[in-house]
């Protein structure tokens, strides 16, 4: 489902590398820049590393073009907001293009901004305390992180979301086989 237009950049390959410069595209309301490298010429494994900047993207454009990410628990049509991130990406693929899941490491700083969390089910448990309807649409004001992958494990330090609804202090962690925490 991923749409990209204007793709622009320099990539050269030689000698079983990859070297992406400059590379940018539009997509999703927004823009990608990215810069990296794929590097083949270890016999065991495939190197890859990348650095990029997402630039006003549109979350709920991202989730429905990135089919959710694999998961179930947040779709896109529980969210809205622009996200902006700065992105480190580094992993290990075999030659048969398989990802070696233990070697992916990511840092992302991200800000969400004009967010909307809606129609998220499990934000019904909380009905007691603030009015139903309310908890259905949640927007909140720019929301600043740093998510860590390592070791198949999402991280999401503790941070603090202000909202029109109800303030949150978050953190947890998504493993590679959805499990929450």
């Amino acid at each position: 489902k991923f749409i990209g237009e204007n793709l622009r950049g320099s990539v050269r390959s030689a000698n079983q590398k990859m070297l992406f410069n400059d590379v940018s595209m539009q997509t999703m309301d927004g823009q990608i820049k990215l810069q990296g490298a794929i590097d083949a010429t270890s016999p065991s494994y495939i190197i890859t590393r990348f650095a990029g900047n997402v630039i006003q993207v549109n979350i709920q454009k991202m989730f429905y073009q990135l089919e959710n990410f694999g998961q179930q628990n947040i779709v896109d049509k529980n969210l809205k907001g622009l996200l902006n991130a700065e992105i480190i990406y580094s992993s290990h693929w075999s030659h048969e293009l398989i990802p070696d899941l233990n070697s992916i490491t990511a840092t992302a700083d991200i800000s969400i901004e004009n967010g909307q969390l809606l129609n998220y089910e499990p934000m019904a448990n909380l009905s007691r305390f603030v009015k139903l309807d309310e908890l259905m649409n949640i927007k909140f004001s720019t929301l600043k992180n740093t998510l860590i992958i390592k070791d198949k494990l999402i991280t999401i330090p503790k941070m603090e979301i202000k909202s029109n609804t109800i303030d949150i202090n978050l953190s947890g962690t998504h493993t590679f086989n959805n499990e929450i925490n």
